[in-house]
């Protein structure tokens, strides 16, 4: 394991961990990995499931007069699981085992990877609000 795997995966356990030291327990993100198909006739493709653990982080945006604008909702997560991608869906607060087609999923706008020396340490998710 190198130095930045190491890191990356303290990361992911201090995510979990203050998680659980603040009583709401360790957040839960879940990334919907979807196989792309074979051909474009091949019809629908199985979904698997990553779980992630992170932080969300609101954003309210308001114009010059105070009037709220929008929302912009961001997720850091541990870059120790899948990596997410642009376009894929996340759910939050559940688990792999509660994933289903149910599921309130939030997709994902934009992935910027925070790895100094190239190493990917976390992951900010901007998703739908």
């Amino acid at each position: 394991m190198s130095a930045g795997s190491q890191i990356a995966a303290e990361i992911a356990a201090a995510l979990i961990e203050a998680g659980e030291a603040v009583g709401a327990g360790k957040f839960t993100v879940v990334l919907e990995v979807r196989a792309l198909p074979t051909t474009p006739w091949a019809g629908s493709v199985s979904a698997s499931y990553a779980e992630l653990h992170g932080i969300d982080t609101p954003t309210v945006i308001r114009d010059r007069d105070g009037t709220v604008v929008a929302i912009k909702r961001t997720l850091t997560v541990n870059a120790t699981g899948a990596v997410p991608q642009k376009g894929q869906r996340v759910a939050v607060g559940i688990t792999t085992a509660q994933a289903a087609t149910h599921t309130d999923w939030l997709r994902i706008m934009e992935v910027k990877p925070f790895s100094p020396a190239g190493v990917p340490l976390l992951y900010e998710l901007e998703v739908e609000a």
